[in-house]
């Protein structure tokens, strides 16, 4: 961890050196409030923007991704020794809805 904060801080410094900005995107606000502090500790100049209070729930939904693709095979879920499937909810709790569509093999 302590690497990549001061890799962010080395990229910091040379972009504020050609004047420009860095984006930085974090997984929890509190990961991101924790990391706003360290850098206006240190001088940096933060902006922290937070819109809907799921961004969040986004980001780990972009990096988990929606859907799945299973084959079926006589009635049966054909799965490997440790594979399982499972349904995450970053964004509740909340009624959700599972779609399933059966496309027959060619």
């Amino acid at each position: 961890m302590r690497f990549m904060v001061d890799n962010l801080m080395k990229n910091i410094s040379e972009t504020s050196k050609r004047n420009e900005r860095t984006l930085i995107t974090t997984i929890t606000k509190k990961s991101a409030e924790q990391l706003a502090e360290y850098l206006a500790s240190n001088g940096i100049k933060v902006s922290y923007l937070h819109s809907e209070g799921n961004s969040d729930a986004h980001i780990k939904s972009s990096i988990i991704g929606s859907s799945v693709s299973i084959i079926v095979e006589n009635g049966r879920i054909q799965l490997g020794r440790w594979q399982g499937i499972f349904f995450a909810e970053f964004d509740g709790p909340r009624t959700r809805e599972v779609w399933c569509k059966f496309i027959p093999s060619i």
